[in-house]
């Protein structure tokens, strides 16, 4: 399988922190917190149900970026890339988005714990 880096491999510092900024998308739902989604079931077992709900606020800015003369896209595909205050495109480095990516996947695998605990404790 070939990657960026076995064709590169000079270019990943460059890569990681130099290149062209990721867009962030913006979508019309939102994640639902843990008591909006969370449902005790039969056998005290814990389910989730209806985790991403729609958010007004996110539907809110999408509408307004949608109105601007220089959209170009479909309404109908239910969210675009996130805009900045000043209305350019939200970018981070790949390092960012890498390092954002890791310490929610830390939090959510801590989370996950400290609820199986709680729920398990006599």
């Amino acid at each position: 399988m070939w990657d960026f880096l076995a064709v590169f491999p000079d270019q990943k510092e460059y890569m990681l922190y130099d290149a062209p900024g990721v867009p962030f998308f913006l979508s019309p739902g939102r994640v639902a917190n843990r008591t909006e989604k969370n449902q005790l079931v039969a056998d005290d077992k814990i389910r989730q149900y209806d985790a991403v709900l729609p958010s007004l606020k996110k539907n809110e800015a999408l509408h307004k970026i949608y109105q601007m003369p220089g959209f170009v896209g479909d309404p109908s595909s239910g969210g675009t890339f996130q805009l900045t205050k000043a209305g350019e495109q939200m970018k981070v480095s790949v390092m960012l988005t890498l390092t954002l990516t890791l310490a929610l996947a830390l939090t959510l695998t801590l989370t996950l714990t400290l609820t199986l605990t709680l729920t398990r404790s006599p």
